[in-house]
């Protein structure tokens, strides 16, 4: 199962890649988390951000480290890796699930994230979630 999984997750559609990552959920998770963090890295943000969700239900605290170093790679650059912040607001919800202290410094470094960006004709902070849903998985 997990080698068609695998190579649905090397193909060219977003839509395979999407459906790899939901059978991953379905796996138990010591098999899906190497997987899961592969797609995690994945180059279009939506098959990023629903890894980021299965790896925040599947509760696999195994994840963390890689989580939290993905989740400040992508802080680095937010306007160019992560625009929208949308990987790095299911990675927050995702930590506040975990309830894993290992994540704390990230979630610290989502509340200060400011990143404007071009909506329409208006500039808009799209941090502002971001800074909500780490604020929220810190205080759970």
């Amino acid at each position: 199962m997990s080698e068609h999984i695998q190579r649905a997750l090397q193909s060219r559609r977003i839509e395979e890649r999407l459906g790899a990552v939901e059978a991953l959920a379905r796996l138990e998770p010591a098999e899906a988390t190497p997987l899961l963090l592969q797609a995690l890295r994945d180059r279009s943000r939506y098959v990023a951000a629903q890894a980021a969700r299965v790896l925040g239900e599947q509760r696999n605290d195994e994840a963390v480290p890689e989580m939290v170093a993905h989740f400040c790679w992508l802080s680095e650059e937010g306007k160019v890796r992560d625009p929208g912040c949308r990987v790095r607001n299911e990675l927050a919800v995702a930590f506040g699930k975990l309830d894993d202290a290992r994540a704390t410094d990230a979630l610290f470094l989502g509340m200060r994230t400011v990143q404007v960006e071009q909506d329409g004709v208006a500039l808009v902070d799209m941090a502002t979630g971001l800074r909500g849903n780490c604020a929220l998985a810190l205080a759970q």
